[in-house]
């Protein structure tokens, strides 16, 4: 026992001196999570991030039928911040359907990507949801801005809303977390995870009364929408006056009445007609009993009748009498009696009685006492029915009576003629003058005819006087023949081609412009070289303008030698380039490996069977340049696969190997792509000494990848640890082995 009691006692000094440090470096290697604390080791309770209410907003399209949520993330309580995720949850009903349009915005270092979007269900229902699924990356050390937002566009139904008014209104519910650079989460406040939609965008809207006023109570009225009645707000109605019954006085003793005059108030108590309470107060001053309006000095006035009081009228109108407008008539006026009608002042709308002008006389048939003549005028008398007035009338003059012209001298082609007309009552007589009838002339008629060198001639007759004008035919058109070439245009000068005149032999040119295409170009010159996997370029200059033609060089491919076979490994190498190819053959088929500037590529499974080709450099400075704003990066790869010349992505069945710089050996690495313009981490990959495996499910998507280069690793004590532990247990079993060895013997 005491041995046992030894052995114990030898393993725990061993644990004592050793295990404590060693499985402390086992602890924090393997911890993932570290609560954050203060300057007093005491740990930070996080607070909430929330989406800010004021800030948030939603709007609603009802053109386009779309719904546009904006939602504003609060970050300020979380200084630094690793990734996060944010969840947006809204109803899948008819009304509101699955998001089509979503976004984000960065806001410093604090970038947000949409990453998915589902529904609980293949069909919209009262239980049905969608969901957006945001991602919250940060590219380094960055810190979060105060704030960030997301943008949601929902497709909206805008039938299925109008409809059924429950669909219009619905509850967001947003949830997700952050994580700090401490490793700690940082939640959504539940108390601002529910955010209200309705979709409409309520620009018409009215007042109505929702509970009308009282004279002991107040109402309410409210501001809806007219289009689909949603109460925006209320406000206060309020108490409407007592209507009292002054014709009845209660309560004398108390409330003696006194009755008001047109200059005072009266007093007494009274009952509301509407909710009978008896009521004590004053009573309103009677108003005025004022006369017709009087001028004084300019100004108009009117006097009570009651108690001569006088006040200045508000209607100061002249009341122009012309301006006046008639409105109706009230007794018709005669020829013997003037009638009155209702007139209108058009500036104060003042109305008055006005006499109207005597009535025209209504006269019997005309006895005829002077008969009017051609040139003389005539009489008539007529009897009023009304007033037995005889009233003269003057007839006017008839005015002659001309009947046809007739002609008393003809008219010829050079002199005037005389045409006559004789009234029918008096026989006055009335010439005119006729003009001429002028030339009549022929057809032209030619005399010598025109070439085209000289003029030629043409004449006409008059047919009346046989008088003959001459008139100069001008000169025809040259017939040329075709256009011939004398001088060929170039490339950079003008020709020239000449046509002639088949009848005078007149010869014309014209100007043949450049010829754009008519180069004279030289032998082509390499610029760029081909090589196995890239295109060269060439070029040629034209002789005379210096037109320079730019084609690419087609690259001739890779020219592969002999296949060396070692063991179940087949390799084949370019002679130009080094470019190097290998077939594996392995359980489930075959196994091809593409080498390149800096890094393999591996493809395994049936797509080792396809022809793929495998290239890999370093950006160009000023891209690399570009990206260190954003980012501290040691060193950064570009990547691409080609099969059969295309570029196509990577997929899960490549493994991309990177021969890592041996200054790196002794540092912690990980590894950022650019995908979207935005970074994303490598979450897995392998690391033997300077090579690193990192599978091509982490590639899909992104052709950069870059290196960051860590802290210096701390020396790995745990294997050493390990091997002293199981050493002294070994020894301490040893000994137990011995002493109960020599036990036996002394036994014996």
């Amino acid at each position: 026992m005491k041995k046992f009691v030894a052995f114990l006692m030898a393993f725990a000094l061993c644990v004592a001196c050793f295990g404590t440090y060693g499985f402390a470096d086992i602890s924090d290697a393997h911890n993932h999570v570290v609560h954050a604390v203060d300057e007093d080791d005491e740990p930070i309770i996080p607070e909430y991030l929330y989406i800010n209410q004021k800030q948030t907003s939603y709007t609603f399209n009802e053109l386009t039928g779309t719904l546009t949520l904006t939602l504003v993330i609060d970050s300020e309580s979380v200084a630094k911040g690793k990734y996060g995720v944010l969840k947006v949850t809204a109803p899948y009903t008819l009304a509101l359907g699955k998001p089509t349009v979503v976004g984000g915005s960065v806001f410093g270092q604090l970038a947000v990507t949409c990453s998915t979007v589902s529904t609980s269900s293949s069909t919209p229902s009262t239980t049905a949801t969608s969901e957006v699924q945001f991602t919250i990356q940060t590219t380094g050390d960055a810190t979060f801005s105060q704030y960030a937002y997301v943008e949601i566009r929902y497709p909206v139904d805008t039938k299925s809303a109008y409809a059924y008014s429950w669909l219009r209104q619905a509850q967001v519910y947003v949830s997700g977390t952050v994580v700090t650079d401490q490793n700690s989460s940082v939640g959504f406040d539940p108390s601002y995870s529910t955010y209200s939609i309705y979709i409409c965008n309520h620009a018409n809207t009215s007042y109505r009364v929702a509970k009308e006023a009282t004279c002991l109570t107040s109402g309410v009225k409210e501001r809806y929408c007219t289009v689909c009645n949603y109460v925006l707000d209320t406000e206060p109605i309020l108490p409407t006056q007592h209507d009292l019954d002054y014709s009845k006085p209660f309560n004398q003793n108390l409330y003696p009445y006194v009755a008001p005059t047109c200059y005072s108030y009266g007093s007494g108590c009274f009952k509301c007609k509407d909710c009978e309470s008896l009521i004590s107060g004053s009573i309103p001053k009677l108003d005025h009993t004022f006369g017709e309006r009087i001028l004084e000095n300019g100004v108009y006035y009117y006097i009570c009748k009651v108690c001569n009081t006088r006040e200045v009228a508000t209607n100061q109108c002249p009341h122009d009498a012309n301006a006046y407008t008639m409105l109706s008539v009230l007794k018709a006026s005669t020829c013997t009696t003037k009638g009155t009608a209702r007139y209108q002042c058009p500036t104060c709308k003042q109305i008055e009685e006005r006499e109207l002008p005597l009535a025209d006389h209504t006269l019997t048939s005309s006895t005829i006492t002077n008969n009017p003549t051609c040139t003389t005028s005539g009489m008539k008398t007529s009897t009023c029915t009304v007033c037995k007035q005889i009233i003269p009338e003057v007839m006017p003059a008839l005015g002659h009576s001309y009947g046809e012209w007739t002609t008393v001298t003809p008219a010829t082609c050079i002199s005037d003629g005389v045409e006559a007309r004789e009234c029918v009552r008096c026989k006055v007589r009335e010439t005119r003058t006729v003009n001429g009838t002028g030339h009549s002339y022929g057809g032209w008629i030619t005399t010598v005819p025109a070439s085209c060198t000289s003029l030629g001639t043409e004449v006409r007759t008059c047919a009346l006087c046989k008088k003959t004008e001459t008139q100069t035919i001008p000169l025809v058109a040259h017939t040329y023949g075709e256009w011939i070439t004398t001088t060929p245009a170039t490339c950079v000068a003008s020709g020239v081609e000449a046509h002639t005149c088949v009848k005078c032999a007149a010869v014309e040119t014209r100007a043949i412009a450049p010829i754009a295409n008519n180069h004279q170009f030289s032998e082509w010159q390499t610029v760029v070289s081909k090589t196995c996997v890239t295109d060269g370029e060439k070029t040629r200059t034209c002789a005379l303008c210096n037109t320079v033609e730019t084609e690419k060089d087609a690259c001739t491919g890779h020219v592969m030698g002999e296949a060396i076979t070692e063991g179940k490994v087949t390799t084949k190498t370019c002679g130009v380039c080094g470019y190097k190819e290998s077939t594996k053959t392995v359980k489930d088929g075959i196994e091809k490996t593409y080498s390149s500037v800096g890094g393999a590529l591996v493809v395994t499974g049936t797509e080792a069977s396809k022809n793929y080709a495998f290239e890999i450099g370093v950006p160009d400075m000023q891209t690399e340049a570009y990206y260190r704003e954003h980012q501290n990066f040691y060193k950064a790869y570009t990547f691409k696969v080609l099969s059969d010349g295309t570029k196509v992505p990577m997929n899960d069945s490549m493994n991309l190997v990177l021969k890592t710089d041996a200054t790196l050996e002794d540092y912690e690495i990980s590894f950022l792509v650019l995908r979207d313009n935005a970074f994303w981490p490598v979450n897995e990959f392998e690391r033997d000494d300077n090579e690193v495996i990192i599978p091509g499910s982490e590639l899909v998507g992104a052709d950069t990848i870059f290196v960051v280069r860590g802290e210096e690793s701390s020396p790995n004590l745990v294997v050493p640890i390990i091997v002293t532990i199981v050493t002294l247990a070994v020894a301490g079993a040893a000994i137990y082995f011995f002493m109960i060895r020599g036990k036996q013997k002394n036994n014996f």
